[in-house]
């Protein structure tokens, strides 16, 4: 047969499942979403046993102005098609009908009952309709099914019709008599969730339908029980696998009755048929040879594999056999249409929002010699499995580098997986087929680790955060069943956990993990700041100002001086409030730009530092800033920027054992890092990226004091760099691919990405643990008179003027220190100047901490023996001049001594 041959007799349903001509009302839209959850089957991907059956009630109607019969002269025609068609030809008894479909593909797991309620003998009557055809619409034509079913037009059937869910039909099927006119009218087949309320003899009520124009089913075209499968098959759970908008291509085909269909129906792809739990699916981790059985035997556990390769944690590859029948009567029967029998290879995405092919992006594809993009879907089809009769025995290419073009077993963004199938044989009578899998080495790409995740939304923005154990918290924005919504999950290390319930009609919500306390602040449909907290089963208003109305910048911040929230009023106005267990309380109103361009705040020690440009409508250069508020004396301070960035627009800031760090980027320009110290200096750094256009900027410092720098790109491999030694690395390959949001948070010494996809909107969630190195260590060059022990410095003499002389840090470090006296700091940095530990200095004897040890000492130390002053922390070790553990009279000898020896 040829391809033309076959084509003719493709029926294919382009705008199968399409909002025809009823543009329905918003109420009614919201009860078709909660009917669709209450009368849809999403099955987890484990095979049952158990045995379903499902009502499909078969409703026949006519237009008034329709005075043909040809529901009525098929009806024994139209019913063989839905029940058994062994009596359909002469010199043939096989069954092809739908009911015998549906068992076979389901394994007999799935029984459908059609019900006929008009039927009268062996004669069909359909209803005729009060409304003609131009009147008319889904929900008028199933009100008046609803009508003649309460008047008694129709007769109530005595079969069960909801098996799944109590009080709702499992399955309306309405076939109206005539010729559906185009493919943008009503009649055109597709389900659909009905919004019609009104119940049949105050029991049932409709939810899923089947919606078909009787020319596709009376046999006078060539799709009959072809649409009528894969109409019901949507109902069951099943998307389309065509496209209807976005780009041109045929992603699926002839392979998937869901993709085309016709009187010769073809099997499910059976990773469909393994997602409604009909059938096992095995996995093959490691290259070898395997062995399938045909997609149609009715008992092996051997009949679908699954690839997945750490390129990747939402896409993955399956293998099937697909065994065409050649032997039947006139090619009646199933899978006898197919382009031939072999190995077919093909590629689930499961970050396709809504798991369909139906709007571009390819849930499920088909491998074919000839493509020519990510997206055109070319190629030849019919050339798709491996058939060795037709000397068609490997697929794949082994080199990363090859193209899609060069037959690469490839992912949706393009790359080659690597995996390189071969070998493909038949056994002697075909009924197994064995090939060889070849995995590559994947450790030379730097691979990112994905973790797997189920979150069907389409998502517009991501925040992640951990807490003290290293949980991982996701704030996810966008879109979920037709409805805007913002919701929060933890992944624990294996599996992923919804907190609370989802947020609807709100907006720029931000996450942070305080006190391993997850906290959102949002704006609600009023546009008031909401700041809420998860009390472990569910999220509680904290706070709501409703003094203000749709602040920009909503950021959530901790440090050293507690937890604080933080907006822009107008752009124009800073406005920070601490959080407490008491409440929230207003910090600070008073500064004010332009316009503030993506602030960032932190809190360190005594500080509240904040970094932005200040956007000028009166145009000129505009520069980063970074000012600091005083919590004691309540003024903002300027801190100079060496050289800051013209027009920074992205901003990330945090503060890190009492210095602050900030990154600020824009697209065009090296990004730059700036760091304050506890004294107030400012050090600043260049991040020598290769990224031209910047999407999102961030930065943390892990556990052991590396500086990470998350620069996500639009229309570029981003990049995760991190300082080491002085030298900018990048970690790894790319977290994330084609990212429209993303952000990033560091556990310890793990990296976290979480990324969302452009155009579908899909979540990944990546790590990547950074270089083990060791932290620097203080240690005592004098170990005899100076010893490092528990963050304090005992032994050096008065008045040491370079402590370089007893003092040395290790593994590259560096220390700084202001005055060698009782209380004085000494800093330790990590070679890239990092703060990560601090020590307090201790002069023996010297208590009020001026370097030298002498009378003025000895008198407080006799104060403190008397009970009348109280040392702490390095001043009572000074004290302790004996070292006796504790404070006496006699500890005022030393001082005595050494005031006269000066």
């Amino acid at each position: 047969m040829t391809k033309q041959e076959f084509n003719d007799i493709i029926v294919k349903r382009r705008q199968d499942g399409d909002v025809m001509k009823t543009i329905r009302s918003f109420a009614g839209v919201l009860l078709s979403v909660i009917l669709i959850i209450a009368s849809v089957t999403f099955p987890t991907s484990a095979q049952t046993n158990s045995v379903e059956t499902m009502a499909n009630l078969i409703v026949f109607v006519k237009f008034p102005e329709d005075t043909t019969s040809e529901i009525t002269d098929n009806s024994q025609k139209i019913m063989m098609y839905y029940n058994d068609t062994s009596k359909m030809y002469v010199g043939s008894d096989i069954d092809f009908s739908f009911k015998k479909y549906i068992t076979e593909i389901s394994r007999g797991k799935l029984n459908v009952n059609n019900i006929f309620p008009q039927l009268e003998g062996d004669k069909i009557t359909p209803l005729t309709l009060a409304a003609s055809h131009d009147n008319s619409n889904d929900n008028s034509v199933i009100q008046e099914i609803v009508a003649a079913f309460n008047s008694g037009k129709i007769k109530m059937p005595e079969d069960k019709l909801d098996n799944k869910y109590s009080g709702v039909v499992d399955n309306l099927t309405v076939i109206i008599q005539g010729k559906c006119p185009s493919g943008s009218d009503f009649m055109w087949p597709h389900k659909s969730v009905t919004d019609v309320s009104t119940k049949i003899k105050n029991k049932y009520q409709f939810g899923n339908y089947n919606l078909i124009d009787s020319y596709s089913v009376s046999g006078t075209v060539a799709a009959c029980q072809g649409v009528i499968t894969h109409e019901f098959l949507h109902s069951v759970g099943l998307p389309d696998l065509y496209r209807r908008s976005g780009t041109d291509g045929t992603p699926v085909g002839v392979w998937d009755i869901m993709a085309s269909n016709s009187f010769f129906m073809q099997y499910p792809l059976s990773y469909q048929r393994y997602k409604l739990g009909w059938i096992p699916m095995q996995q093959i981790t490691r290259s070898g040879t395997y062995t399938l059985d045909p997609v149609s035997d009715p008992d092996s556990d051997t009949i679908l594999y699954e690839i997945k390769t750490p390129m990747s944690a939402s896409e993955s590859f399956m293998l099937e056999y697909r065994k065409k029948i050649t032997t039947n009567f006139s090619n009646l029967g199933f899978e006898t249409k197919i382009p031939s029998s072999g190995l077919l290879i093909y590629r689930v995405n499961k970050s396709v929002v809504n798991q369909t092919n139906a709007w571009g992006d390819d849930y499920l594809y088909v491998y074919r010699p000839g493509e020519t993009s990510t997206t055109a879907s070319a190629g030849d089809l019919f050339k798709s499995a491996l058939d060795p009769n037709s000397n068609r025995t490997s697929f794949g290419v082994a080199d990363f580098d090859a193209s899609l073009t060069d037959g690469t077993i490839f992912y949706s963004n393009g790359k080659n997986s690597g995996i390189v199938i071969s070998d493909v044989k038949y056994n002697n009578d075909s009924s197994q087929i064995s090939f060889h899998v070849e995995f590559p080495d994947y450790s030379s790409l730097g691979l990112w680790n994905g973790i797997s995740n189920s979150i069907a939304m389409e998502a517009t923005g991501i925040k992640v955060d951990t807490d003290s154990m290293g949980n991982v918290y996701s704030c996810i924005m966008g879109r979920e069943d037709w409805n805007f919504v913002n919701k929060v999950l933890k992944y624990d290390g294996a599996s992923w956990t919804a907190l609370g319930s989802s947020f609807s009609n709100v907006n720029s919500m931000t996450l942070k993990v305080y006190n391993d306390v997850p906290y959102v602040l949002y704006l609600n449909s009023s546009g008031r700041p909401v700041l809420a907290k998860y009390t472990g089963s569910s999220w509680q208003t904290v706070y709501t100002d409703n003094s203000v109305s749709y602040p920009n910048d909503l950021q959530l911040f901790m440090g050293d001086s507690g937890f604080y929230c933080a907006w822009t009023v107008d752009g124009t106005k800073l406005s920070i409030k601490k959080i407490t267990s008491s409440g929230v309380t207003n910090v600070n109103s008073s500064l004010t730009a332009d316009y503030f361009a993506n602030p960032s705040l932190s809190t360190v020690g005594n500080y509240i530092y904040v970094t932005y440009c200040n956007f000028s409508f009166g145009g000129g250069k505009q520069y980063t800033q970074v000012k600091r508020y005083n919590l004691t004396e309540g003024q903002w301070e300027s801190i100079q920027v060496p050289n800051p960035l013209v027009s920074s627009n992205l901003h990330r800031s945090i503060g890190y054992n009492g210095e602050y760090w900030m990154i600020a980027a824009t697209s065009g320009s090296k990004p730059i890092i700036v760091k304050v110290d506890g004294n107030s200096n400012v050090t600043q750094y260049e991040v020598p990226t290769t990224i031209t256009n910047i999407l999102e900027a961030s930065m943390d410092i892990s556990e052991n004091g590396t500086v990470c720098v998350s620069l996500i790109a639009s229309g570029e491999e981003s990049q995760i760099l991190y300082l080491d030694g002085g030298e900018w690395k990048q970690l790894g390959g790319s977290p994330c691919s084609s990212c429209q949001a993303a952000d990033m948070t560091i556990h310890k010494n793990r990296v976290y990405v979480g990324s969302v996809l452009t155009g579908t909107g899909a979540v990944s969630l990546t790590y990547k643990d950074l270089p083990e190195k060791e932290l620097p260590e203080l240690i005592s060059i004098e170990s005899q008179t100076v010893s490092v022990t528990d963050g304090y410095i005992i032994g050096l003499p008065q008045r040491a003027a370079n402590l370089k002389l007893y003092l040395e840090a290790t593994n590259g470090g560096y220390f700084k220190y202001d005055k060698a006296c009782t209380g004085g700091q000494v800093l330790l940095y990590t070679a890239d100047g990092v703060l990560v530990k601090r020590y307090t200095v201790v002069i023996k004897g010297d208590v009020n901490g001026d370097g030298v040890t002498d009378g003025c000492d000895a008198v407080l130390i006799n104060a403190a023996a008397a009970g009348m002053l109280t040392f702490e922390g390095g001043f009572k070790k000074a004290a302790d001049t004996d070292g006796d553990g504790s404070i006496t009279e006699k500890d005022n000898e030393y001082p005595i001594k050494s005031g006269l020896n000066l």
